[in-house]
């Protein structure tokens, strides 16, 4: 008898927890999939296995892809802090921007994104990278060009030396 109470117990809690705020949910926005963190009110573009044939789909159709700072799902909003890793990983995306919230861009994000010819960064703090975040993007006769704010080019060049040759500053 104590064991199935000390279930009913563990069950109970499982199921009042899955219903608190704090829970991760993974969402298609606009076409971007996104990991909403609803503690922290914070989102992470994302790419998941568990959405491989579905999420690779809405990808493939997008070929200029703008990210917001901010995302709404729900009634709550969630700013835009990170884009996971492998999140568009051998996509068709051609061009992207990124909006200053973003502080960090995980590993392979971008690799083997064959037509990318340019990213636009909002933020004259370069975000965090992860490994290998471009790899063999924009081999196939384009370049790539990281774009980032005026000002802000000796910061991205410093942070990002392995990507120094593609950084131009955007003055307008």
């Amino acid at each position: 008898m104590e064991k199935v109470l000390r279930y009913l117990f563990v069950l109970a809690a499982a199921v009042v927890a899955a219903g608190l705020p704090g829970r991760a949910e993974v969402v298609a926005i606009d076409g971007v999939w996104y990991d909403l963190d609803q503690k922290h009110h914070a989102a992470t573009v994302t790419y998941s296995a568990a959405l491989r044939s579905e999420g690779r789909k809405s990808y493939n159709k997008v070929a200029v892809i703008d990210i917001p700072a901010v995302v709404k799902h729900n009634g709550k909003s969630y700013k835009v802090k990170a884009i996971g890793d492998q999140a568009f990983l051998g996509e068709r995306v051609v061009t992207v921007t990124l909006p200053a919230s973003v502080t960090h861009i995980g590993d392979e994000a971008f690799a083997e994104c064959k037509q990318l010819t340019a990213v636009l960064l909002m933020s004259k703090e370069p975000p965090t990278l992860g490994e290998q975040v471009f790899r063999d993007a924009a081999r196939h006769g384009n370049y790539q060009y990281i774009n980032v704010p005026c000002g802000a080019l000796s910061a991205y060049k410093k942070q990002w030396p392995q990507y120094k040759g593609a950084i131009r500053e955007r003055c307008q």
